[in-house]
């Protein structure tokens, strides 16, 4: 912000008019840069998922397509995930969705289902769905441990929200339990609602320290063809990214180590004639990021792959 010292160029001078006449338009967003990455949504169903996809941003975690209440996620805190996602839990909910009978959470899964005479039964046999499962089950143990990760890693905003609305013990009860997981780390909780007073829609009131509410004038419901009220999430994130502020998050999202995380590399190929390089001796090669994009990206030593370009399709 230019408001202070002398102003020794015309550009600079340009600027600051600029500054004046727009004030807070001339503002970057938050939405535009890392700290989208600090939300992390805690389901209830996919509307939090397609407004980031909105955003550009195609980051995974945990609960961004998960279907569950409140009181569900509470329970799978509570437990610390205790038997989540087990074979034998699951049942067919959806064509695409299965219910993790443990929590009652659908998830979004490759098992496919039909109703067949009135009954909901799995297309593949157990031998095939097992297959499949083993697959589902190494990425939802992947986004655990990012969730818990990134919980302890401070600077996350937690968002919840119910289209039937929540009793304000409950939000309490995901505070504290989200507290233990973080293990006194910052994070903060935004309780999203509806409201029909036009005076609130798109703003955030703060309940407490790391508790704030804000406000949408609808959510996303079954079959709705209509998207979501992004002129409310928008303001409703960005306030709320602003009132909690993290500003070294940068930093600490490059640091993130999500534990059990591993990503196997083909060996090299396809290197200039004279990076000539053998498994058993090889040769010390520069490593450049080609088509790099502001999700995907070099920053100091390391580089940062989280999700798509956004300028690009969306891509679950």
């Amino acid at each position: 912000m230019l408001r202070q010292g002398r102003i020794t160029s015309k550009v600079a001078q340009i600027l600051l008019k600029l500054e004046i006449l727009f004030g807070a338009e001339m503002k970057p967003s938050l939405l535009e840069s890392d700290q989208i990455l600090r939300i992390e949504s805690l389901g209830d169903n996919c509307e939090l998922g397609f407004v980031l996809r909105r955003l550009g941003c195609e980051a995974g975690s945990l609960f961004r397509w998960a279907a569950m209440k409140p009181e569900q996620l509470l329970s799978k805190l509570r437990a610390n995930f205790e038997g989540m996602y087990e074979f034998r839990n699951l049942r067919p909910l959806e064509d695409d969705m299965v219910v993790d009978t443990q929590y009652g959470i659908g998830w979004h899964s490759e098992m496919k289902s039909a109703l067949v005479e009135g009954s909901r039964v799995f297309l593949l046999d157990d031998a095939k769905r097992r297959r499949l499962y083993n697959i589902e089950k190494h990425k939802i143990r992947y986004l655990h441990a990012k969730f818990v990760a990134r919980a302890q890693l401070g600077g996350v905003v937690f968002v919840v929200k119910s289209n039937e609305g929540i009793e304000p013990k409950t939000i309490d009860d995901i505070f504290e339990a989200l507290s233990e997981l973080a293990a006194g780390a910052r994070f903060a909780l935004l309780e999203v609602q509806t409201t029909k007073a036009p005076s609130l829609v798109g703003t955030v009131v703060q309940q407490r320290a790391g508790l704030l509410r804000g406000y949408v004038s609808r959510f996303l419901v079954r079959d709705d063809p209509n998207p979501p009220d992004m002129e409310a999430w928008i303001p409703v994130l960005e306030t709320t990214l602003e009132t909690f502020s993290c500003p070294d998050w940068s930093k600490r999202i490059v640091q993130l180590h999500v534990s059990g995380a591993k990503i196997d590399l083909a060996f090299p190929s396809g290197l200039p004639e004279d990076a000539t390089t053998t498994r058993s001796n090889p040769r010390v090669v520069t490593a450049t990021l080609q088509h790099g994009n502001s999700w995907c990206r070099r920053v100091d030593n390391a580089f940062r792959l989280h999700g798509a370009d956004p300028s690009g399709p969306a891509r679950s």
